[in-house]
This record gives structure tokens, C-alpha cells and sequence, in this order.
């Protein structure tokens, strides 16, 4: 292995001078070795912090990204993982201190109630730049190769999905779109359980709400066949567990906007022969999501 990286776990020092309050890894993808390039891909779960790498590896990687102002460390990863191989520990090898205070340096201080936004604006500049730039078998698990519409389908469904992940969905739609008219043949059980996570970002789906733009445009790739129906049908089901988890915290609103989202992006694929399954909700579920709080 050119590197290895394992788990951490989270502390907080409250204010007032109590007692250390701690918090498990939070996001993390147990994963093979071949995997780890695309499963960081779709989310950063381990951090410089708790990884080692081979001096002739930090030689070929080269040096940081200074052009960026956040995610520098995820851009490195990037780059290590695209030409080596990891090993995975699964011990806690550091503890990540977690606090309040603003971020940056000097004048480009700013408040920690932006950190998310700007992750997720530095991320959009490093995958803005991979998708135009990575060969699209970089996109399959690692040693595998584009060698036929099948394989090349998967690798535009996977692309999709990490571009969706980092609320890229102009770049993520045209991948699907490309997908959905590549082939006949219905999705596999591997291409199904892919779209899935397109809708499973650490960093919430809230987009989807705010922007009808999108919906429209995922509702205009599953019209382009039945491909394209079963796949935005797969994509949605990624909400189910998005609208139990904000009924759980009675956000029986946000659920309710969420779930006739899914019925919408759905309703095509439930009526296309190739679909793989039945709507999941009842009536009795519909009246659940109009319940008010701590019903």
C-alpha cells in the first residue's frame, strides 16, 4: 500500500467549562481497496490527520493545491488514491476536536455556520474539474476497464451519482441522460444499488426542494426511455429514509415536501415494465407525514 488511514472520533470542550463531551466517526465507508478512489469520491470520510503515506508516493503525488482555500486535503487524497492503493485501519488513530469558533485565517475569517457552504462550493470546483478531466473508467472499481456498453454504462451512472453528491446536477443529469440512452437492457442489481446513493450526500438533498429546475430535469431524463424511468425511479428511492428521518424529528412539512417529490420522479418508473418495485408508501404513511409535531 502507498498509504494507509483510519478511524477517528470527535470531542467537543463546552464553553462553560464541563465535561468533554464525545462523538463517534460519524460519516465513514468501509470499503475494499480497490473501491476507495470512488467511495471518496462520493464523500470524504478519513483525514490526513489519521493517514501515513510512503515518501515516493508524496513524491509522485506532488504539492498541495494551494489555489484552494478549503478541501485542500480532500484534493490531495484525490490525487494519492488515483495512483495507489490504500489500507484501511480500523482502529480510532486520532481525535478530531470539533468547536464554534470562525475559520480561516486573517481576512478570510468566516463564521462556522458557513463551513457546509463553503465545503461544498470548493468541492464543486475540484469535481467540476474531474469530470471534465478524468477518463470516465476512472469511474469503475479499480483494474476494471471500459470495455463495452455495459461497462460504459455503469461508469456514467457512477459519475452521475458523485457529481449529484456534490450538487453538481447539471453535470449529474447529463450523465444519466447519457446512461438512459446508451442501452436497452434494464438497470443491473449493481447499477441500481449505485443510483441509489445519488441522493444520499452527507450534506442533505435540500436543493431538490429549492430548485424545481432540477426535478424538471431529472423528471426530463426519465422520459427519454424506459432506462431513464427505472434510473430516476432509483434515484428517488434514496429519499425513504430522508423523510422517516425528518418525521423522526418532526419535520412532518419537509417530509411531506420530500415524499411528493419521490411520488413525482417515481410515477413514471412504477408505471414502465422493467420496474423493479412497487411504491413503498401507503395511505396510512401519506396521513403520517401530514401529522403535526409529536403526533
Amino acid at each position: 500500500a502507498g498509504f494507509s488511514y483510519g478511524r477517528h472520533d470527535r470531542f467537543t470542550d463546552p464553553a462553560d467549562g464541563g465535561a468533554r463531551v464525545w462523538q463517534d466517526t460519524g460519516y465513514w465507508r468501509d470499503c475494499h481497496p480497490r473501491d476507495f478512489l470512488i467511495a471518496t469520491m462520493e464523500d470524504m470520510f478519513t483525514h490526513q490527520s489519521g493517514m501515513l503515506f510512503d515518501k515516493t508516493l508524496l513524491d509522485a503525488i506532488g504539492p498541495f493545491n494551494t489555489g484552494l482555500r478549503r478541501s485542500v486535503d480532500y484534493d490531495y487524497i484525490l490525487r494519492a488514491a488515483r495512483i495507489s492503493t490504500g489500507a484501511a485501519c480500523p482502529s480510532v488513530v486520532f481525535h478530531q476536536r470539533q468547536h464554534d469558533g470562525d475559520r480561516g485565517a486573517g481576512a478570510n475569517k468566516f463564521p462556522v455556520s458557513e463551513l457546509v457552504r463553503r465545503w461544498i462550493q470548493h468541492d464543486q470546483i475540484i469535481f467540476g474539474r474531474i469530470h471534465d478531466s478524468w477518463p470516465l473508467d476512472e469511474f469503475l472499481p479499480r483494474g476494471e476497464t471500459i470495455d463495452g456498453p455495459s461497462s460504459r454504462r455503469q461508469a456514467l451512472i457512477q459519475r452521475g451519482v458523485v457529481m449529484a453528491r456534490k450538487k453538481l446536477w447539471d453535470l449529474a443529469m447529463q450523465d444519466f441522460a447519457l446512461a438512459a440512452t446508451l442501452m436497452e437492457r434494464e438497470l443491473s442489481d449493481t447499477e441500481r444499488r449505485l443510483v441509489r446513493r445519488g441522493t444520499q450526500s452527507k450534506y442533505g438533498i435540500q436543493e431538490l426542494l429549492d430548485n424545481h429546475v432540477i426535478g424538471q430535469g431529472l423528471r426530463d431524463v426519465a422520459s427519454l426511455s424506459s432506462v431513464g424511468a427505472e434510473l430516476i425511479g432509483e434515484l428517488a428511492t434514496g429519499f425513504r429514509w430522508r423523510i422517516r428521518d425528518e418525521l423522526t424529528r418532526c419535520h412532518p412539512r419537509t417530509a411531506s415536501r420530500l415524499l411528493q417529490l419521490y411520488i413525482t420522479l417515481t410515477s413514471s418508473a412504477f408505471h414502465n415494465p422493467h420496474a423493479s418495485e412497487s411504491p413503498w408508501y401507503s395511505d396510512d404513511f401519506l396521513a403520517t407525514t401530514h401529522k403535526s409535531p409529536g403526533k
